[in-house]
């Protein structure tokens, strides 16, 4: 069982990849050295098929300063760089180590086999105005001779494509005014199942009057316009990550098996299927290379009284052939 926080060794990832004809995106930890990145790079030389591409990323959402140690991580290498602690500061922190591990695997990846290697920066979808201090770290390149910008060892820039249209957050009381209204009318059959469906995937659109904020298609728009604006002097090819759900019921309602279900149910509807298409589209329509990759989110396991995020298809779930099984497979 790998299912812990021991995770899967990379030489069974490796394995796998050989056999389904998958190309493996790994994240590299944190505060992995330049020995464990050298032998990491070797490794996978050693054990992928030819035909094999890899894309390394170090770390995972070193923007997301709230929730994950990956960015207490680089906000403290920051503090000892810069003197700054500030989520710009952790970016370029981020950027800089990233350049080191890039030249490093770009060292054991050289000859016939540079073409296969992918090195990813990672941008936070929401705030383009990072993507400087990701890309170009000048206090760090500045420190030391020899030092290039980080963007000139990436190959690929990796953005979200997450939906989750505002109904996830405690944060945001007004769409949680809204959520309870809704599910009050279900629970006295003043609404549909069909019509919440249909109010959550036009949230998901961007087009739903009675709630604003979080992640939606009219929103990711706009959220890559501005990252374009860097983009145009730095030739990244961009990439998807966590395509899919963002959704899951907030917080403050998860123990309320109404709301559970519904969430639920609404993963399973044409309706969610068709509004995650329709992002893919979009995504695929603003970065229209033959390179751009889209690396889908979505957790086989069964649900359990947390979350449904992520959430399509488990393992002994009888329901199958689903609308976002099918467009999956699609």
């Amino acid at each position: 069982d790998q299912l812990d926080a021991a995770g899967v060794p990379f030489e069974h990832w490796f394995a796998v990849c050989n056999l389904v004809g998958a190309d493996p995106w790994i994240n590299i930890l944190s505060p992995a050295d330049d020995t464990y990145c050298t032998n990491l790079a070797a490794m996978a030389r050693a054990q992928l098929g030819p035909s094999r591409r890899i894309y390394v990323e170090l770390s995972n959402k070193v923007w997301d300063s709230t929730n994950w140690v990956t960015a207490d991580h680089f906000r403290a290498r920051a503090v000892a760089q810069f003197g700054d602690n500030s989520v710009e500061a952790c970016m370029e922190a981020y950027g800089g180590r990233s350049a080191q591990v890039f030249a490093i695997w770009r060292a054991e990846w050289a000859g016939a086999d540079a073409a296969r290697l992918r090195t990813v920066l990672q941008g936070w979808t929401g705030v383009a105005h990072h993507d400087s201090y990701i890309m170009d770290a000048p206090r760090w390149v500045a420190a030391a001779a020899g030092r290039v910008a980080p963007w000139t060892l990436a190959t690929d820039f990796a953005l979200q494509n997450v939906l989750d249209g505002g109904l996830r957050y405690d944060w945001m009381p007004e769409n949680l005014a809204v959520l309870d209204g809704w599910f009050a009318d279900l629970a006295s059959a003043a609404m549909t199942e069909q019509d919440l469906i249909e109010e959550f995937a036009s949230a998901l659109r961007g087009t739903n009057p009675a709630v604003s904020g979080g992640y939606d298609i009219t929103s990711l728009g706009a959220n890559y316009d501005a990252h374009l604006t860097y983009l145009a002097t730095r030739p990244l090819n961009v990439i998807a990550y966590e395509g899919g759900s963002h959704l899951c019921v907030p917080p403050s309602r998860n123990g309320n098996a109404a709301w559970r279900d519904f969430y639920r149910t609404f993963h399973r509807s044409p309706e969610c299927a068709a509004a995650f298409g329709d992002a893919r589209a979009a995504f695929h329509a603003k970065f229209p290379s033959a390179e751009t990759v889209y690396a889908y989110r979505c957790d086989v396991r069964k649900p359990d009284q947390n979350q449904s995020e992520g959430l399509y298809f488990y393992l002994g779930d009888t329901v199958g052939n689903h609308p976002l099984t099918r467009w999956l497979a699609d």
